[in-house]
């Protein structure tokens, strides 16, 4: 069954919106694309809130404006604010047949979220690198396994709080409704990297006009993701008068 797929880049210098249709039997199939200047951001990040609306709604409406407003959207985040680090976490199976299931999996994604944030901090990404059951190591897909001490190593992503509600603010002020805030260099790797090229490792650069976007993999998993508030483009006025 094919789902509409919307995508929001709010990048530096460009607002680029996108819908698609999904069906999971073959690449996404691009609908509909807008793209307009962007103001009111340095270096990713929301200075301008007004100026940063009036782009990115001039980007949706290049896009089909209704359709966006429509449906649940996902918005690419980047900027200076943005922290990873890798950590792990254990915690007792104590299911009576051990097996490892969805449900347990999802606690050790919530005990990685509650360790890792700062107070001034919010997680935006959990991502595992692999798990290890009982002491064999190397297991990337635990569920359905059996165990009793189950170690998630992962990749952890936080954010600004401020920054990510500055940012959300301008794109709901289009009435947009925003479904999920996505990293920019994990976006990119999805798009650009296949799986032989995670497993025989590689560092992706995304150079845009206000920051360079970061991420590593190694042996497939991601290892290091990071935003340099350093771009292609010399910097730009914040509004469309500066």
């Amino acid at each position: 069954m094919s789902k509409l797929v919307y995508g929001l880049d709010v990048g530096t210098t460009k607002i680029v919106a996108i819908a698609g249709r999904v069906d999971g039997r073959r690449p996404v199939e691009i609908l509909a694309m807008g793209e307009a200047p962007s103001y009111g951001l340095r270096r990713g990040v929301v200075v301008d809130r007004e100026s940063a609306t009036e782009s990115i709604a001039e980007a949706v409406e290049a896009c089909g404006g209704g359709s966006l407003r429509g449906g649940p959207v996902s918005v690419g985040i980047a900027g200076s604010h943005i922290r990873s680090l890798n950590t792990e976490v254990t915690l007792l199976n104590r299911s009576r047949n051990r097996l490892v299931t969805e449900r347990f999996v999802r606690r050790l994604h919530a005990e990685a979220r509650g360790t890792s944030a700062g107070e001034e901090e919010e997680v935006l990404h959990v991502v595992p690198r692999s798990f290890v059951l009982d002491g064999t190591e190397g297991v990337r897909q635990p569920v359905g396994l059996a165990a009793r001490r189950v170690t998630m190593r992962g990749h952890v992503v936080t954010g600004a709080i401020s920054s990510i509600q500055n940012l959300l603010g301008a794109v709901e002020d289009c009435g947009v409704r925003v479904a999920r805030v996505v990293l920019e260099p994990l976006a990119s790797s999805e798009a650009c990297l296949t799986p032989d090229d995670r497993q025989m490792g590689v560092a992706l650069l995304d150079v845009g006009g206000g920051t360079t976007d970061i991420a590593a993999f190694v042996r497939g998993a991601l290892t290091h993701t990071a935003v340099v508030p350093i771009g292609g483009r010399a910097s730009r006025p914040t509004s469309p008068t500066g």
